[in-house]
Formats: C-alpha cells, structure tokens, sequence
C-alpha cells in the first residue's frame, strides 16, 4: 500500500494538536479501558541483539506503569492476563509466529512464589519464578530461568522509558496557540523541562534472551507487536477481540509497537478500538486521522515516507543487515522521544532538537536482564 503521508510516533505527536489528548508516554495508560486496568497496560517493547552475542536478540516487554516504590507490593503480575508477542515475517502486519507468557495464581504464606510460562514459536517453553517486589533496600535478587538456550527474567525493574512529559505539553501548547487556519504553529524547543517524568518509577519487566533462529526462523526482516489478553469474565466487551490461549477464552486489552502510537496519535473515542484491532488493518483503520492534523506541522515528503515506512502497519521492525536502533528494532538506550520529534518538524537527526532528556535516570545493565534494578523506598 502506497501511504499518502506519516504516522507513527512522530505523527502521533501531530495529531496530539487536533485531538487535544494530553500525552502520557510512550503507551502507557493509552486509553479508558487501560487506565481500568494497570496490570494489562503495555508501556513499552523493545527488540535488540545481544551486543556480546549477535546471534541472540534480546526481547523486552514493560507493563503495568508508574509504580511506586514505596507500594512495590502491590504491583503484582495478574494471573488472568496473558502477554503475547506476535512476529510478522510478511511487513503487512500478519504473525505467523508467537512468543505467549502466562503467570501462576499469587499464593499467600511464606514461601509463596509465583511463577512464570513463556512458550516460544516451535514449542519451546521455559516455567521459572518471577522475581519478588520489595519496598526497601537491597533490592531483590534477580530470578533468572535458563533451558535450552533461552534465557527469562520477570519482575520489577526501573521504567526504561525517559521523556520530558511536562515541556513536551508545553510545546505542544505552544504550537496550537499559534497555529493560524490549521497552518503550522511555532515549536520552541526552549519549552522542555529537561526533566523525565518517569524517573524513580518501575514497572513489571518481561525480559526474553535466545538464539533469533528461536523467535524468527531464518528471516532476516521482521516485525513485532505485543499484544495483552484479561481472561474473559461474564461479559465479553462489545469491542474486544477473543483469542483462545492454553484452553482458556480471552479478550484483547492493549496492544503496542513503535512508542507513542495510541498515546498522542490515536483520538480519544478511538483508542479502546485501536487497542484491540490488529496491525493488519491500521492503515486502512487510521491514516484518515491524521491528515489535518500534519497539516499543522507541514512534514515534509522525505521525513512523511520515512514515517510512514515505520509505523505502517504498528510493528517494531527489524532488518538484521542494519544496526539495532530505533526505528530498526529498539534498544533500551534509544532516545525515540527526539528521533521522532527530529523527524516531525524536519530538524536533522542527531542533532540538537529535543527535549533534552537523553538517556535513562539510572544506567541499563551490560548484561541480561539488561534493564536497570528496581527503585526501592527510601530507608527512615
């Protein structure tokens, strides 16, 4: 499909101007039916070869947003949802293969520990323990399951998501009051805060290591989408998807690709919608949205196929003859936040248009699970 102008993270930020959707971050709390329900919220996916082995990739789903420390208790993984990572190998926003984690019921007494499965594409299926929340310091001990290759962590781990999110509303509040006739309205980058809103926050970190032959066959190109499921109660929303997993029925929840799609992009009386449709359709679904609102900006052509090359259809692509980083797959130290800020308002990538956030509020790790520790509470 021939695209008639840009989407993506980058268009999303557009479309924040005509819709009026305050940004939250890259996805989370995204839509109405997410904000009911934390512990299906996809924050972020990130896809990235192992640096120390080139013939690994290194999977990272974020869920359940903006923990605090000082609650790390309560955020727990909830047994009626699944998680599942579709893999299309066609770049029309099909899957044909499917990485799926299930968790076990939360058990009370001590000792209780509850457990993960993870299935990858061919069978292969790793059950470990998911690694405890704790309040204070030291911070847990990371839970790290091994078989056949395949390397698992799930638990707590430091949000990897950096973002100016109060200059960013600033800018944005800037540009609509001087925009002129649905012309283009003034970004002034002095705006931004440098400050990131999600610092000091966790989330619950599904991190998967294996050989690639594991998640993509011999493909070389390919893209992902993460997709989360609540196990269907006695009444199947009007607009969710039902997809069968181990036996069980359940109803679509959130879905997530490249950052900040549904969170700035997507209108507020689409979002649940967008949540719960599939790749497949996103272009034929969506890209009317989205024309008024470039129009605010004027995009130029270059950087409008460039978007569009990117986000149509949702997946977060990967070429294994490329380096890693976003938009080719997506590395925990990718600032996308300024990648698609550079993009939508023609500014030369790498260059000094941004919001001034450039890397993580504590470092990654240079090992597997590769995502920071835990913050925990401060001790009296």
């Amino acid at each position: 499909m021939t695209h008639k102008f840009a989407l993506g993270a980058a268009g999303a930020f557009t479309a924040l101007l005509l819709t009026g959707t305050p940004a939250m971050a890259a996805d989370h709390r995204d839509s109405p039916v997410v904000d009911d329900d934390p512990a299906a919220d996809i924050n972020d996916v990130y896809m990235f070869r192992d640096p120390n082995d080139k013939s690994r990739m290194v999977l990272v789903l974020s869920t359940y947003p903006l923990e605090d420390p000082r609650f790390a208790t309560s955020y727990q993984y909830d047994p009626d949802v699944a998680f599942e990572i579709g893999v299309d190998l066609t770049g029309k926003g099909t899957f044909s293969k499917y990485v799926v984690a299930t968790f076990s019921p939360l058990s009370d007494g001590p000792g209780s520990q509850q457990t993960f499965t993870v299935r990858l594409p061919g069978g292969k299926t790793v059950t470990g323990n998911v690694t405890k929340p704790t309040i204070q310091a030291p911070e847990p001990m990371p839970q790290i399951t091994k078989k056949d290759g395949i390397v698992v962590f799930a638990g707590p781990r430091d949000d990897p998501f950096f973002f100016d999110l109060i200059g960013f509303n600033r800018v944005v509040a800037k540009i609509k009051a001087t925009s002129v006739n649905g012309g283009p309205g003034t970004a002034d980058p002095s705006l931004f805060t440098h400050v990131d809103a999600f610092a000091g926050f966790n989330v619950q970190a599904l991190v998967i290591e294996a050989p690639i032959s594991d998640f993509v066959g011999t493909a070389k190109k390919f893209g992902i989408s993460a997709f989360s499921y609540r196990k269907v109660g006695p009444k199947i929303r009007a607009d969710a998807r039902t997809v069968t997993i181990d036996g069980a029925q359940y109803e679509s929840v959130d879905r997530m690709g490249n950052p900040a799609v549904n969170t700035a992009f997507i209108t507020p009386a689409l979002k649940d919608a967008f949540n719960t449709s599939l790749p497949v359709d996103d272009a034929s679904k969506y890209e009317s949205t989205v024309l008024a609102s470039l129009k605010l900006f004027g995009t130029n052509s270059t950087n409008t196929g460039i978007l569009a090359s990117v986000v149509f259809p949702d997946t977060l692509k990967m070429d294994l003859s490329k380096p890693d980083g976003f938009p080719n797959g997506r590395r925990l130290q990718d600032d996308v936040i300024d990648t698609e800020l550079q993009l939508v308002f023609n500014q030369p990538l790498g260059g000094g248009f941004g919001d001034g956030v450039n890397a993580n509020d504590v470092p990654f790790l240079d090992h597997f699970p590769w995502v920071a520790l835990p913050h925990t509470a401060p001790a009296k």
